[in-house]
């Protein structure tokens, strides 16, 4: 496997945690940067085993490619490099400041009061990584490492024809477990990262991740 640039393993840091700080905000609202605060003001991660409750059980990324029960599609996103489609109750927070830091961002309209399941992109120059499973263990790796918790790969799905690799990760906040899913995708240059959060509990979120990577091109 080929040993990543320097400059791309800061890339792609800034790709990890800033897709866990984005949608944190993004769901949660200005108050939910308490989540990473603590986190990234160390350089020692903490126990994992007080940050994370059971290993998280992350969408089945192979359904992807499955579109049957998807939700009808909305609006569409159109970001940098890409577009997709906006899943039926769902909405387009691109413009809300807590976003400032995604290429787009979507969240589920029907919210409840303590969090509302979300969806971030973010884009980066490559920078020289030319093969999506260089990524795999460095992203693993950053996420261990900035929050102390115990990240779990998942199975490898398909975004416009170009393979991405998935991880998981959960962290409790304020009494309540976050799971957040991540997708990294090599494309003309360029890495994308996709980022699901939800609570443990939101066993509704299969669908409309699907119909987003479906979508996308």
């Amino acid at each position: 496997m080929p040993a990543l640039h320097s400059t791309s393993v800061r890339r792609l840091s800034a790709l990890v945690i800033g897709g866990v700080l984005v949608v944190a905000l993004v769901g949660c609202g200005s108050d939910a940067a308490d989540l990473t605060a603590e986190s990234t003001s160390s350089t020692t991660p903490s126990d994992p085993t007080s940050q994370t409750s059971t290993p998280p059980q992350p969408t089945d990324p192979s359904e992807a490619t499955d579109t049957t029960d998807a939700p009808p599609p909305g609006d569409s996103i159109v970001g940098d490099g890409y577009t997709h489609t906006i899943p039926e109750g769902w909405e387009d927070v691109s413009d809300e400041p807590e976003s400032a830091e995604a290429d787009s961002a979507v969240r589920i309209s029907r919210a409840r009061a303590s969090f509302g399941t979300n969806v971030n992109m973010i884009v980066s120059a490559s920078q020289g990584a030319d093969d999506i499973e260089s990524l795999r263990d460095p992203a693993k790796a950053e996420l261990e490492s900035q929050f102390g918790v115990e990240v779990e790969s998942v199975e490898d799905t398909t975004i416009d024809g170009e393979t991405a690799i998935g991880q998981t990760a959960s962290v409790d906040e304020e009494g309540e477990t976050l799971v957040f899913t991540q997708f990294f995708a090599l494309h003309d240059d360029h890495i994308y990262a996709v980022t699901l959060t939800a609570p443990e509990d939101d066993t509704d979120n299969g669908a409309a991740l699907q119909s987003i990577l479906s979508s996308w091109t």
